[in-house]
């Protein structure tokens, strides 16, 4: 129990970081807390599909989109 907080402490600025990035690109459509770390999961699994067709996903990619998100929260 305690892991998953953790986790979701560390993964949640991340999802809205990404979710901010899409603000900027398809304009404001869901507001609030709630609203940027769906489109942050969104963009991320939308991303990831498509880049699963060219590179392996490992942790280089992982860590890669955490770095990302975590930049563009701040």
């Amino acid at each position: 129990m305690f892991l998953i907080f953790l986790s979701s402490i560390f993964l949640i600025p991340v999802f809205m970081g990404w979710g901010k990035a899409t603000e900027y690109i398809s304009g404001k459509f869901l507001s609030g807390i709630s609203g940027k770390s769906l489109s942050g999961i969104f963009i991320i699994s939308i991303l990831w599909t498509v880049l699963a067709f060219f590179v392996p996903l490992n942790s280089h990619v992982e860590i890669a989109t955490i770095v990302v998100g975590g930049i563009l929260f701040l």
